[in-house]
């Protein structure tokens, strides 16, 4: 009888101390995985917090490869100015007379930078008042597009280039009178002094070249100083 209770009683303290080392095991996992879930979250908020505003946003933007924040006409300058135009030209007439024009104009002008400082497009309006020969009087009014490459060196700078013109030329010659509209093709040459990064004082060398055959207003040669703005 005795060892029966014994053994009862052995059997109970072993089942109560299997039961709280169960529920301990089970509590120290609810506990580990309680404070792991939160250690996580709180190691990930430091790390963001952290971590440079210009980290972020770059990895933010590195989607975006192609976005720039720069403005893309931060580099593009426009340029205006007026100058002061001679002209000369020999005109063979309709009616056989042979006239020779040297005439003095104005010029106004505004030009924009395209792919580059190195290449810019530039319209001018160039009107020249009526030169007297002694078998004729002339006046000329000219539209001009051209693309300039230009090369800049300190104070100094070059340009070169190309275009086209409408030439609006009246002739009055004894009793006949003539207005011809020719198309001509631009060759200029030409050279800028910067009096301030925002001023320049130059020169320009042109030809012109008639473009249809169906005109007396054939060739022309002309030089040009112009006083510029850029900005």
């Amino acid at each position: 009888m005795t060892l029966r209770l014994f053994a009862i009683a052995l059997t109970s303290l072993f089942l109560n101390a299997a039961v709280s080392t169960a529920q301990a095991a089970t509590d120290f996992d609810s506990e580990t995985d309680y404070q792991s879930y939160d250690s996580i979250v709180e190691d990930l908020q430091k790390q963001n917090d952290t971590k440079p505003a210009a980290t972020r946003v770059t990895a933010k933007r590195s989607w975006f490869s192609n976005a720039s924040d720069k403005d893309p006409f931060e580099n593009v300058w426009i340029h205006a100015g007026v100058g002061f135009a001679q002209t000369t030209q020999t005109l063979s007439l309709p009616n056989g007379v042979s006239a020779h024009m040297a005439g003095r104009g104005v010029q106004a002008a505004v030009g924009i930078d395209i792919l580059g400082p190195n290449l810019q497009a530039e319209g001018a309006v160039r009107t020249f008042g009526e030169a007297e020969d002694s078998l004729a009087k002339i006046s000329l009014k000219e539209f001009d597009l051209k693309i300039l490459f230009k090369a800049r060196r300190s104070s100094f700078g070059l340009r070169a280039g190309g275009g086209l013109s409408a030439r609006y030329l009246t002739v009055r010659s004894g009793a006949d009178a003539y207005d011809v509209t020719t198309p001509a093709s631009v060759l200029t040459l030409g050279g800028d002094f910067f009096i301030t990064p925002a001023v320049s004082l130059g020169i320009d060398l042109a030809t012109r070249n008639a473009m249809i055959s169906e005109t007396f207003d054939k060739t022309s040669y002309d030089g040009t100083i112009r006083l510029d703005t850029h900005f």
